[in-house]
């Protein structure tokens, strides 16, 4: 069981584990060519470009973007995550590399024709800490070069908001319990999975923008808001969108 009682940050431990298997059967192979394809239809990038996918987990859409012809760097704080993904890279003879790095502290200058951080990555962290981390992806990417955020926002979660829930993930039954803190836009949930008598309780906290404050973040990093859509469609982002997808360009 993943202990969530340490001074250790919730984001440290959750994904550890069955997180891996779980994570799999939450986002199938059908999801996975979905949003590839809306990342690389938003892109536009040039044949072999390098990218950065930040963080990468399992290498999902980071092989799924080196398969389409392109350069790709990921980074995971988990080694278990970073070895998983380099493995299955290796086997499929992929253009794809992953580092275990905190995400605020990149060790890369100029470096990235783009970037994309995917599935709410943005917003695990303190306020001050999602500020370092845009900061250190403007850092790594050449001029004029796109990165490309898709998150859950105020707008997405809000609404038909629950407090509980619960579904099946392959083998696993999950079962969440939310709470949403006006205070602070932070969504905080204790989660569970059970299989074969075995319960894994974990916990998590998001911080949630509004699609104006996500783009007001990132433009204080240096970034120019180029479009926000809903990522599941591709369409321009309103009211009623599933997630929200912000493109954003090095000034």
């Amino acid at each position: 069981m993943t202990d969530n009682t340490s001074d250790t940050p919730w984001w440290d431990l959750f994904f550890r584990g069955s997180w891996s298997e779980i994570s799999a059967t939450l986002k199938p192979a059908e999801a996975t060519d979905q949003e590839s394809e809306f990342i690389l239809d938003t892109l536009r990038l040039k044949p072999g470009s390098r990218v950065l996918d930040v963080p990468c987990g399992t290498g999902r859409l980071g092989h799924a973007l080196a398969g389409a012809g392109h350069s790709v760097v990921g980074v995971d704080l988990q080694p278990g995550l970073v070895e998983s993904a380099n493995q299955s890279a290796r086997e499929r003879s992929l253009d794809f590399e992953a580092h275990v790095t905190d995400i605020r502290d990149l060790p890369w200058s100029g470096d990235f024709d783009a970037a994309i951080c995917f599935w709410s990555s943005l917003g695990y962290l303190e306020d001050g800490g999602d500020t370092r981390f845009l900061e250190a992806v403007w850092n790594t990417l050449k001029p004029g070069a796109p990165f490309l955020v898709d998150t859950q926002s105020i707008e997405t979660a809000l609404p038909g908001f629950l407090e509980k829930d619960w579904y099946q993930a392959g083998d696993w039954l999950v079962l969440e319990e939310r709470q949403f803190d006006p205070r602070t836009s932070r969504i905080h949930g204790e989660w569970a999975f059970v299989r074969d008598g075995i319960v894994d309780k974990r916990r998590m906290s998001i911080r949630m923008y509004t699609c104006r404050e996500l783009s007001a973040l990132l433009e204080s990093c240096g970034f120019e808001i180029a479009g926000t859509f809903d990522t599941l469609t591709g369409e321009l982002f309103e009211l009623g969108a599933s997630h929200l997808a912000v493109l954003a360009r090095k000034t």
